[in-house]
């Protein structure tokens, strides 16, 4: 008799209604999707920064069009108060 444990109670398996069986059964498939996702996800970002490498690797004797020339913003500077004039003696 197959077992099945849910929020720390445990269950017989066969003795349980037919809509549960078929709620856990399909919880059981969304589980293995997730999993496969997972692995085919941690696959292609091994695969990305491998070409990202090998991409790096060819473009070092091509050379660029032009520079990348960054520009920044000039600093702009607090406005000065007028000064007062001060009295003479």
């Amino acid at each position: 008799m197959p077992k099945i444990r849910i929020d720390d109670k445990e269950y017989d398996l066969d003795s349980l209604p037919e809509p549960v069986k078929q709620t856990i059964s399909v919880m059981q498939e969304i589980s293995v999707g997730i999993q496969n996702g997972q692995k085919d996800l941690a696959i292609k970002q091994a695969a990305l920064t491998q070409f990202g490498t090998q991409l790096n690797q060819q473009l070092e004797n091509v050379d660029p069009i032009a520079p990348v020339v960054v520009k920044t913003p000039p600093k702009k500077t607090p406005a000065r108060k007028p000064r007062k004039p001060r009295a003479t003696k």
